[in-house]
């Protein structure tokens, strides 16, 4: 019988540059911030919309090694401009 084995996360994974959200005093350096913002940060009404979904699940398959940090920072540079909040590349 073949066990299947749960992908390890690694959250402590770096974006490529720091992001700093200019209307909260937040930087966001590794994949763990984009989570932590994502699920804990967010209002209820901004963690329905499915482009925040979206970059959730980005941010899980990141961790998980199927996708590079690069695309958590794209994705969550594309929503954050959409929800026109401000936010900078360090």
């Amino acid at each position: 019988m073949r066990k299947s084995v749960k992908p390890v996360s690694n959250w402590r994974r770096p974006l490529p540059r720091p992001i700093v959200l200019s209307d909260v005093p937040l930087t966001l350096s590794t994949i763990a911030d984009v989570r932590d913002l994502v699920h804990k940060r967010l209002p209820a009404a901004y963690k329905q919309k499915q482009v925040w979904q979206r970059v959730a699940v980005i941010t899980t398959a990141a961790a998980r090694g199927q996708l590079p940090a690069e695309e958590v920072s794209v994705a969550l540079r594309m929503v954050l401009a959409i929800e026109g909040l401000q936010c900078r590349v360090d």
